[in-house]
């Protein structure tokens, strides 16, 4: 299996796409592509619970809330 993201192959049929990620160089590519999109390049993920007070936020947390569930240690 590790040969296989080396294969020519699967490297001309596009099967693998780089990423910015020094830990995973290479990911699957999307199996559909569209010819008026342009393919982005895959990043490092967010961390656990890095963007965790961004979304309570938006799905209508409020301040008071996200203090709360931070101080009970739900939010890390």
């Amino acid at each position: 299996m590790a040969d296989v993201v080396e294969d020519e192959q699967a490297r001309h049929a596009g099967i693998f796409a780089d990423t910015t990620n020094p830990d995973v160089p290479r990911t699957v590519n999307n199996p559909i592509r569209l010819g008026f999109a342009t393919p982005r390049v895959s990043g490092i993920p967010p961390a656990v619970g890095e963007n965790a007070e961004e979304i309570l936020r938006e799905t209508g947390y409020g301040e008071a809330e996200i203090a709360e569930l931070r101080k009970s240690g739900a939010l890390g």
